[in-house]
């Protein structure tokens, strides 16, 4: 291209591709390899039929708009191009370049949701404003602001055209950290359980039944979910307005359910500090468990723990179409109340003979007021020496728990690459290889397992004591084959995370031992004190010989 032909673009200025620079305010982050390549042709043909625009910036000059035909003259092997030369601040030279770039018919919806976003924070563009500066409806406009919310992963697949738009519009509906979890179980590279392929229908309906819970099924309050983004109805054109949607945030839902559990069970401790608190499942509700041990608050682990009766809610005239149907169901409500009244009463008198323990028993979505029937035959009543010392152990217990999460996070964080791959470690490899030994090659290890779906950590712990070299090398290519068929996630016991620990991070260990032994000390200090107490005063007041009498429990209901 010469310069006469340049000349024919009115009002641009010639100017040397050495001196120009890329736009820092370009929302465009990716160019096709094959879309600068056919740009360059054309433009060895016949020239850059449409000038950039530039403004100066000392003795060079940065893009406000047209960095693709920039790149692709490059690419053309050109000195120089075409370019308007305008002297704008940075606040103009954002507008030029975002409303440019964003009207562009190859502009990305990732691209569009970030132009929208500056334009917006930066500029004090409005919907309206927008919906006017590039004739879009309202609608369209929103739903890419939405895609800001998606996850960095994400973004990438989008931009790649690996998921499509509809699907990303559903993903960022959700927190960062449930995408992130939504990102590493079903779309990394090579995973097994791939969701890439699947529409957003489908989609939608498997992040529903996996990462989102219904907030009707639980009892804190709620009043800050109705208008929550990651309430699921803020999302439903048809929804009714009543806020009761799907969680989509599941750290927030986990954090507000905890402390209802938590203040409900101290009511109940405050109301009768007589009535002991229970949990039949600790594996569900273990953070507000550990919240109220901490706190120093007896928790009873039990086998079961019966449900007492709970009253019967009176229908509503409303949600009836006749009063004969009202009637009726005020009938089956009156005869309801006579069964709760009976049952209660029954439990009463139960209680009184000592027949029956009541219990706050802690649940997953709260406390309710349960029982046990006593065996008086072969089951002794928990004293305060016994009670104690449980809790002391519960205690200990925390402290292990607490020392192996610290422990956790100090080996993610190691880089351990001094040093011989040690016997250890060839230990740990071969455990966690054994998780995905072929079933019919569990013969060959000489032992039986217990479960008919592989061996248990116990069994691979004994295994790993008189491993041959023969049974190595049948582990590792098992190992291999599994790890080339599908991807999977492996653990190791709680010991050998220890071990691992000890090897590369002595001091660090040693550190988070003291750390939390320092709290279990003074807890075991005072619990050690009142038991101290407790045995003095039996010492005191027990008589020589003392006739067994059977435990009688106080009525948690009496004023």
């Amino acid at each position: 291209m010469n310069l006469q032909e340049n000349n024919n673009i009115t009002n641009a200025h010639i100017i040397y591709l050495s001196k120009v620079k890329p736009s820092k305010f370009n929302p465009r982050k990716t160019f096709r390899d094959a879309d600068l390549t056919e740009l360059a042709e054309s433009i060895k043909a016949q020239g850059v039929l449409q000038p950039i625009m530039v403004r100066p910036q000392g003795n060079e000059y940065e893009i406000v708009y047209g960095e693709r035909r920039y790149r692709a003259a490059i690419l053309a092997g050109l000195e120089i191009i075409p370019a308007l030369v305008r002297d704008l601040t940075d606040d103009t030279a954002m507008e030029y370049a975002l409303t440019e770039n964003v009207q562009r018919q190859d502009v990305s919806p990732i691209e569009e949701a970030t132009a929208y976003k500056i334009l917006v924070e930066n500029n004090h563009y409005d919907m309206n404003t927008l919906m006017v500066k590039f004739g879009k409806s309202e609608s369209y406009i929103r739903s890419r602001m939405r895609l800001n919310a998606l996850a960095e992963p994400f973004k990438e697949l989008l931009l790649k055209d690996d998921i499509s738009l509809s699907v990303a519009l559903e993903l960022c509906k959700y927190s960062p950290e449930v995408q992130e979890d939504i990102f590493a179980d079903h779309y990394q590279a090579d995973n097994y359980y791939n969701w890439l392929k699947k529409t957003s229908k489908e989609v939608v309906g498997l992040i529903e039944k996996n990462y989102s819970t219904d907030l009707n099924e639980y009892f804190f309050d709620k009043s800050k979910c109705y208008d929550c983004g990651y309430n699921t109805e803020k999302h439903n054109l048809f929804a009714e307005g009543n806020g009761c949607g799907k969680c989509l945030q599941t750290s927030c839902l986990k954090a507000k359910n905890t402390a209802y559990i938590v203040e409900r069970a101290k009511e109940f401790v405050e109301k009768n500090p007589e009535l002991p608190l229970s949990v039949t499942n600790l594996n569900v509700c273990k953070d507000a468990v550990d919240m109220l041990t901490e706190q120093e608050y007896v928790i009873t682990e039990l086998n079961y723990c019966r449900e007492c009766p709970v009253p019967p809610t009176a229908p509503e005239q409303e949600s009836y179409e006749t009063e004969e149907e009202y009637n009726e169901a005020m009938g089956e409500y009156a005869e309801s109340v006579i069964d709760y009244q009976s049952e209660s009463a029954e439990l009463c008198d139960q209680y009184k003979e000592g027949k029956i323990t009541m219990y706050a028993n802690i649940g997953t979505k709260g406390v309710r007021l349960g029982y046990m029937f006593n065996n008086t035959s072969n089951e002794v009543k928990e004293t305060p020496l016994v009670k104690l010392t449980k809790q002391d152990a519960r205690f200990k217990e925390i402290e292990q728990e607490k020392v192996i999460a610290d422990t956790k996070e100090l080996v993610k964080g190691l880089n351990p690459t001094v040093g011989d791959f040690s016997l250890l470690e060839e230990r740990i490899m071969y455990f966690a290889m054994l998780k995905q030994l072929r079933h019919d090659h569990i013969e060959l290890l000489g032992i039986s397992p217990q479960y008919s779906y592989g061996l248990t950590d116990t069994e691979r712990m004994q295994v790993l004591s008189n491993l041959t070299e023969e049974q190595k090398t049948v582990i590792r290519r098992d190992f291999i084959q599994n790890t080339l068929r599908e991807a999977f996630r492996n653990g190791i016991t709680e010991g050998l995370l220890m071990e691992f620990a000890n090897q590369h991070a002595p001091e660090g260990v040693t550190e988070i031992k003291a750390k939390h032994a320092e709290v279990y000390d003074k807890r075991h200090a005072r619990i050690t004190e009142k038991i101290e107490a407790i045995q003095a005063e039996q010492v005191q007041t027990e008589p020589e010989t003392v006739a067994e009498q059977p435990a009688q429990e106080d009525n948690p209901f009496a004023d």
